[in-house]
């Protein structure tokens, strides 16, 4: 059995702000720590316009839904491949709260795709599936203030 090389990725997911009951935004980072640069799929992760690209999981483990907007993509296309120079690093800022329906005085878990769709080199057009570290994003919603 072929040993699997190692992924040229790494990513962090970070809240970018104190949650609220009405927003919660998340920065999503994803590194190249090669030496060569690399491109990445847009579609099918949080690199995409879209926040459904996460799990959002409840305390107790449980998916939160997602009951945000759903769109139909196009075909793929060139466009659709974001570069990442060696070193570099590409970031994605979200808000969860539009597609998830959370609630205060909850604690949420995000957790991040397990990889992306990769080409590294212009010999592999269609990218290869590459796992991608990341931990996960654990926050607690708690109730606003009313006194300020």
């Amino acid at each position: 059995m072929a040993e699997e090389e190692e992924s040229p990725l790494r990513a962090t997911i970070e809240l970018c702000e104190e949650p609220t009951m009405h927003k919660v935004h998340v920065t999503y980072t994803l590194y190249n720590t090669s030496d060569k640069p690399v491109s990445v799929l847009r579609r099918g992760g949080p690199l995409r316009p879209i926040a459904n690209a996460f799990a959002v999981l409840d305390a107790a483990g449980e998916e939160v839904p997602y009951n945000g907007k759903v769109r139909r993509l196009p075909p793929q296309s060139d466009d659709d491949w974001l570069d990442i120079a060696p070193g570099g690093h590409l970031a994605s800022t979200r808000e969860i709260s539009q597609g998830y329906k959370l609630q205060p005085c909850c604690s949420y878990t995000v957790r991040p795709p397990i990889g992306h769709t990769v080409r590294e080199s212009s010999s592999d057009p269609e990218g290869t599936w590459r796992a991608v570290a990341c931990d996960p994003l654990v926050f607690t919603i708690c109730p606003e203030d009313d006194s300020k």
